[in-house]
């Protein structure tokens, strides 16, 4: 088993792969597991993040729903709020200390933060499998799941980009044996 120390692993694949359930099934393996989405919804909690972003973004008040508007139709109050959460996203990442640390970011290669991490995993399936998931679990129709899919980097050009790929076809019995077995092939160490 290779000697493993302070090593960040990031988590990424297209809406509907099964990243999440992933990132459950190595909790379950004892693995510590960082989630982008919970830090960055977390940091939108704070009052002096929520008054800075309503400062430089020009909002009368607060809102989540203002704000995701305003940045999907300004590039550059986008660029800014990626410029003032990212920083932050990244610095509760490295303050949890652990052998391994796998961390899931949904959109990883599309901002370039591999540089970040020592290795990546990409979470795939097949489109048709993941519009399905889209349309039970998340109440997409198949043309709203298939137009959130395509705005993503594409399946193929993630697995050329990561260090390993656990595919997700079956079910969640497959993807427990599949998630062990990646476990015992790459050493990595979960046990606290």
């Amino acid at each position: 088993m290779p000697e493993v120390s302070e090593m960040r692993i990031a988590i990424t694949g297209t809406m509907g792969s099964g990243k999440s359930t992933v990132s459950a099934l190595l909790m379950l393996e004892g693995c510590v597991v960082l989630e982008c989405d919970k830090i960055n919804a977390e940091l939108l909690e704070d009052p002096y993040n929520q008054h800075i972003i309503v400062k430089n973004l020009q909002l009368e008040k607060f809102d989540k729903k203002e704000i995701s508007k305003v940045i999907f139709d300004d590039a550059e109050k986008k660029s800014w709020l990626e410029g003032f959460l990212h920083p932050q996203i990244l610095e509760a990442i490295y303050k949890v200390t652990n052998e391994v640390v796998f961390v899931e970011v949904p959109l990883l290669f599309e901002a370039g933060w591999q540089k970040y991490f020592d290795k990546t995993i990409v979470v795939t399936c097949d489109e048709e499998v993941a519009l399905e998931r889209l349309q039970k679990y998340r109440g997409f129709t198949k043309e709203e799941a298939m137009k959130r899919i395509r705005t993503q980097m594409p399946k193929e050009e993630k697995i050329r980009l990561a260090d390993y790929e656990i595919p997700n076809n079956a079910g969640i019995q497959q993807l427990h044996e599949t998630v062990r077995l990646f476990l015992k092939e790459t050493g990595f160490n979960c046990e606290k």
